[in-house]
């Protein structure tokens, strides 16, 4: 029989919203040997939890996820709130799109109708910034902009450059 030491470092605990607590330790078979509740209800509930552990490495990688991807969207909110400059914007963002992605090359690039061409208020690549030079609006992004629809061009890219006149 185990002892009932009050070493909460030594039981798992699990604690449900009505603020009632359960511990289970195991014994030497893996059987469950103590349980503790504030209330019987609360015991007949988490009856069936025979021994709670921390989450396993598959679970806890799908928990990082999401936290992962919660602390960039916080961050560049944080930044958004400190930077109200357009190009602090653009570089905040760009510089977490080359973070996030490890990437070599980032260009923002936005489109003017009215002079026609895509001005690049953000470019890195390698490490290097370069100045906004303006290009006109041709090729896969001029189909981009024209359709409004997303473009996957993964096989004969060439072929595909030459058809749509990059």
């Amino acid at each position: 029989m185990a002892s009932k030491k009050n070493n909460s470092a030594d039981k798992p605990k699990v604690t449900s919203t009505a603020k009632t607590k359960a511990t289970s330790a195991a014994g030497k078979k893996g059987t469950p040997v103590a349980k503790e509740s504030k209330s019987e209800p609360a015991r007949k509930e988490l009856a069936p939890v025979h021994s709670v552990a921390t989450p396993g490495p598959a679970l806890r990688k799908d928990l990082d996820q999401p936290r992962a991807e919660l602390d960039i969207i916080n961050s560049v909110q944080e930044g958004l709130v400190a930077k109200m400059d357009m190009q602090g914007i653009y570089d905040l963002v760009g510089d977490k799109i080359r973070d996030i992605f490890d990437a070599q090359v980032v260009d923002i690039g936005l489109y003017n109708s009215a002079d026609g061409l895509v001005h690049f208020p953000y470019t890195i690549e390698r490490g290097m910034r370069y100045p906004d030079v303006p290009v006109p609006l041709v090729g896969f992004r001029k189909h981009v902009m024209e359709t409004r629809q997303p473009m996957l061009i993964n096989e004969n890219t060439i072929e595909a450059a030459k058809r749509f006149g990059n």
